[in-house]
């Protein structure tokens, strides 16, 4: 288990296990991210 800071969302701290991406990990633990890859639009994170 790791755990990450998000710098900008008010320094709060998340556990991810890193058996799935990240962004996926995050999803799952209610960050609101903008992100495109899921449905072909990229470069938006």
């Amino acid at each position: 288990m790791k755990t990450i800071t998000l710098s900008n969302r008010d320094q709060k701290t998340y556990k991810v296990s890193g058996r799935a991406s990240l962004l996926t990990e995050l999803i799952e633990q209610g960050v609101d991210l903008p992100y495109g890859c899921k449905y072909g639009g990229c470069i938006t994170c």
